[in-house]
């Protein structure tokens, strides 16, 4: 019954929004082959594990630096524009990152990937709060977590796959990697095709300079940073912790990471049941607190089986959670500020990932793999403490008027 209501309210939805979600799945599937195979790849090209980490804190770094700026200037030239823009550059690097063996190229490739990811991520959110109504907003953006959730999940089964088939260029996963790059090029050319977004006209009347944050925006930029915090020490070398802690082959290193996306793709999918019963405000630290107790969990030496269960519950929960703060981040502001949430949070985000996959990069030096975990657990209980201090009576306004 639920899955019959979901589809149905998935084709109920502008074809605009159709067709943002169907070039996002196109833009997931490549995501994960990059995530299964490009450390990977970095290891059979020689370099080592802090070589592996500063190549991969250019994304946040860049991301980081630029994401007030592009939320300026997305409102100023147009943020379908910086859109498809920012949707040319993702997938002109991730093209670019297996032709490349040297190590700066590899980083200006990188680069490029990331100022790319920049540009869609000051932006994504805000061209799609135009293609949907307000009432339906929370299951879009629920939506486009489950549908990029699943694709990742597909593109990391591929990933993990393909590299036994397809013909060895210079490592193993090479032409692989060339293969979900060329893949990606599919979505900047789709996403022309969307309809243009208005500026709105609270922007138009201070084209001199960028909107102030307001203190809506201020506090979900502090719980954007504590989650860029949790999201770096452990996920981006999960790939490398599975191959240390259990010696799994790359083939099984994909099928694992292929079930954390589909447990991804599951909490997304269920985020808007789990909403029609709970409003976001009663709901929210729960799901942070039971976060942090799975990620202390995992921090033991446990066996692959039960390693592996603990990581799904723990996705899950994220990605019940994560589709509900970017809507409630959306819904406390008007939409002329909609850009610079989206902007501001993404630049601490980005502060917090630099410094958790610097800091998981040292720590995976000491193959103490539960560290990883463990430090993502601390900083989960710090988001729960700062939500019900700080963010929730703003949360519980919300929803009572917008705050300007």
């Amino acid at each position: 019954m639920y899955i019959a209501q979901y589809f149905s309210r998935v084709k109920r939805l502008s074809p605009d929004m159709q067709l943002f979600l169907w070039t996002d799945g196109i833009y997931g599937f490549s995501i994960g082959i990059i995530g299964v195979l490009f450390n990977l790849h970095l290891l059979a090209l020689g370099f080592r594990s802090g070589a592996i980490a500063f190549i991969t804190s250019i994304n946040p770094l860049a991301t980081t630096v630029l994401s007030v700026l592009m939320g300026g200037l997305a409102d100023r030239f147009g943020r379908k524009r910086m859109l498809v823009i920012g949707s040319t550059l993702l997938a002109f690097g991730a093209v670019l990152q297996p032709l490349f063996s040297s190590f700066l190229l590899i980083c200006i490739a990188s680069l490029i990937f990331s100022i790319g990811q920049a540009m869609v991520g000051a932006t994504e959110f805000a061209v799609v709060a135009a293609y949907v109504s307000d009432k339906e907003r929370d299951f879009a953006i629920s939506v486009i977590f489950a549908n990029f959730m699943m694709m990742i999940g597909i593109g990391s089964l591929v990933g993990g796959w393909l590299p036994l088939w397809l013909p060895r260029i210079g490592t193993p996963y090479e032409s692989t990697l060339l293969l979900g790059g060329i893949i990606f090029c599919i979505t900047p050319l789709a996403r022309r095709k969307l309809s243009e977004v208005s500026i709105p006209q609270e922007t138009h009347m201070v084209r001199k300079g960028f909107l102030r944050p307001s203190r809506p925006v201020l506090l979900f930029s502090v719980f954007a940073f504590l989650s860029g915090l949790s999201y770096g020490f452990a996920m981006p070398y999960l790939n490398l912790i599975l191959a240390g802690q259990f010696g799994l082959t790359t083939t099984t290193i994909g099928f694992v990471i292929a079930i954390n996306e589909f447990a991804l793709f599951l909490g997304s999918f269920l985020s808007p049941m789990v909403l029609d019963r709970f409003s976001p405000q009663q709901i929210l630290g729960p799901l942070l607190l039971g976060a942090f107790i799975l990620n202390i969990g995992i921090v033991f030496h446990l066996p692959l089986l039960f390693f592996v269960f603990l990581l799904m519950f723990r996705s899950m929960i994220n990605m019940t959670y994560a589709p509900t703060i970017d809507s409630l981040a959306l819904g406390v502001v008007m939409d002329a500020q909609r850009a610079i949430m989206q902007s501001y949070r993404g630049l601490t985000r980005g502060i917090g990932s630099i410094l958790s996959v610097w800091i998981g990069g040292e720590l995976l030096a000491f193959k103490q793999y539960g560290w990883e975990f463990a430090a993502t657990g601390i900083v989960l209980l710090c988001m729960f403490i700062f939500y019900e201090i700080a963010l929730k009576s703003v949360v519980v306004r919300s929803g009572e008027s917008i705050v300007e």
